[in-house]
């Protein structure tokens, strides 16, 4: 989610819906949703801080902190470095 975030205004009861495997930018900005969907977990946020934020509203138990490296911003590739470890680990989670 490029410089942006988790930031549901909207999630319908039990609706099923799933927040996975998601590299976010800023730490979620959650506005008095109080039900949300059935899994929201696996997702890679930019720093420790952002990614306890998030846990302490019980979302995220598996999720990994550490950023992503993108290779050329500044040329609109958004496309995440085949280098970085957290491109693996996203690839191998499991739904």
């Amino acid at each position: 989610m490029i410089n942006n975030s988790f930031h549901p205004h909207v999630w319908f009861r039990n609706s099923g819906d799933i927040f996975e495997r998601n590299i976010v930018m800023k730490k979620y900005a959650p506005i008095q949703v109080n039900k949300l969907g059935s899994r929201i977990n696996n997702n890679l946020f930019p720093d420790t801080t952002a990614l306890h934020d998030a846990q302490s509203r019980r979302t995220d138990p598996n999720s990994i902190a550490g950023g992503s490296s993108v290779c050329k911003p500044c040329e609109w590739n958004y496309t995440v470095a085949s280098t970085r470890p957290h491109l693996h680990w996203a690839l191998k989670t499991s739904r």
